[in-house]
């Protein structure tokens, strides 16, 4: 196997982290049962040196897949599904890159991800399916949420569940964020459709058991004076009592005022916020925003920053895609779709 080959170094790597009985590749000199708790102790850098040199000129690409797939029967291959680009030793060590570069939340954005034939037939597929609003905006104590969309939970009989649903994809969304897959995982995944003049999503997080999110988007010719903005805001220990104070959000209220401020105040955020972070008047200033354009990935890493995001009001345009959650279910507060 050659060692250039990003998709065969995924897949040997996975193999002999455990997940299978593998016998014929050279075992490293690790005492500890515990892989992974071995490699957070080396640190990511030098567990990158291992992972590479467990790939041997004398395993095929192919091999490496039988290899991975003994057990599974079937084999979900990267390089069917993903733009070429993010799969070369360049490309990959460009993404983490940028992802190291960012002082907190630990993200990347990656256009032109999926192969043109990939995308759209799950576009076209996507056209097809019936959304249930309620579903995306009831919370767990059946409130109605201010978060303005329809959802179809994703299954095996979805357009694009091999690549959903894959092994492969959890090993290379925790890669490129330059951080270790959970032990026990499991994957969520919303297909959405926004109404045109969608009201948007006030400020909430996504994280305490969800480690890993990915958002696609479907969306041809979107321009950012079309709304539906992905807002990225940070927490400022500071307070500034010229901070406009936007508290008590309703469900059917159109949250304009995301256009128009870098910086507001807030008792009342929306879910996700982490326990050890009370309900308190907090600052809250915006980082980064981002177009939800035709092919686009947002990936980011929950458990290195809460990320605490929104979504801004839409025009006269439907929006679509999709939001893919890696779960822990190792956390204690685990629970499940």
């Amino acid at each position: 196997m050659q060692r250039d080959d990003p998709v065969a170094q995924l897949c040997v790597y996975r193999a002999e982290a455990g997940l299978h009985e593998i016998k014929r590749v050279e075992r490293l000199p690790v005492e500890t049962k515990d892989w992974d708790e071995k490699r957070a102790k080396i640190g990511l850098q030098e567990g990158y040196g291992l992972f590479s040199s467990l790939t041997s000129r004398r395993h095929s690409r192919a091999d490496a897949h039988l290899i991975l797939g003994q057990e599974e029967g079937t084999i979900m291959e990267l390089s069917k599904w993903i733009n070429s680009n993010y799969l070369t030793p360049e490309g990959i060590a460009d993404v983490r890159e940028s992802v190291k570069a960012k002082p907190t939340m630990k993200y990347c954005v990656l256009d032109n991800f999926f192969l043109p034939e990939r995308i759209d037939a799950i576009i076209a597929h996507h056209a097809t399916l019936k959304f249930d609003e309620a579903a995306d905006r009831t919370g767990h104590d059946m409130e109605i949420l201010p978060y303005d969309g329809a959802v179809k939970w994703a299954d095996g009989n979805d357009v694009g569940a091999e690549f959903y649903f894959a092994e492969e994809v959890k090993e290379y969304f925790c890669y490129l964020l330059n951080r270790l897959k959970p032990r026990r995982t499991s994957v969520e995944l919303k297909l959405r459709w926004h109404k045109p003049h969608a009201t948007g999503f006030w400020i909430h997080s996504d994280s305490v058991w969800r480690s890993i999110v990915a958002i696609m988007y479907f969306n041809k010719n979107w321009k950012a004076s079309d709304g539906g903005l992905l807002q990225l805001w940070r927490p400022d220990e500071a307070s500034y009592d010229k901070s406009t104070i936007f508290d008590n959000i309703r469900s059917d209220q159109r949250l304009d005022f995301l256009n128009e401020n870098q910086r507001l105040k807030t008792n009342t955020p929306g879910g996700g916020w982490p326990s050890h972070w009370p309900h308190q008047s907090r600052d809250m200033i915006l980082v980064d925003q981002i177009v939800p354009a035709y092919n686009r990935l947002f990936l980011c890493d929950l458990d290195a920053d809460p990320t605490f995001h929104s979504v801004t009001p839409s025009c006269d345009k439907i929006r679509t895609g999709f939001v893919y959650w890696l779960n822990n279910e190792s956390h204690p507060n685990f629970k499940g779709k």
